[in-house]
């Protein structure tokens, strides 16, 4: 297992007692330590993936999140399922069709 890294300029508070049930918590951002935790961390298409997390004394906190996906299977080969049709030549008369 890799060690932790947490999220440098990025603080996530738990809403205070009193208030509404849809306020989910709070996020402060130093932009400064933030922009460069994100220019270290960011992917090869320029995401930082970040876990919000409850440590065991009830804090909340945000983790890099390193989860890679293993490799992507091998795109299925592709069939032409269509019926093999013999089409006419060219060399129809259009009188000889009877419609």
């Amino acid at each position: 297992m890799s060690d932790k890294v947490f999220a440098e300029g990025f603080y996530f508070r738990i809403p205070r007692e009193r208030a509404p049930d849809y306020i989910k918590g709070t996020v402060s951002v130093h932009a400064e330590k933030f922009s460069e935790f994100l220019n270290k961390h960011k992917d090869d298409e320029g995401y930082v993936r970040l876990s919000i997390k409850e440590s065991t004394k009830g804090t909340v906190y945000a983790e890099l999140d390193t989860w890679k996906p293993t490799a992507k299977p091998q795109a299925l080969k592709e069939v032409d399922v269509r019926p093999k049709v013999e089409y006419p030549k060219n060399d129809i008369n259009p009188d000889d069709i009877p419609f």
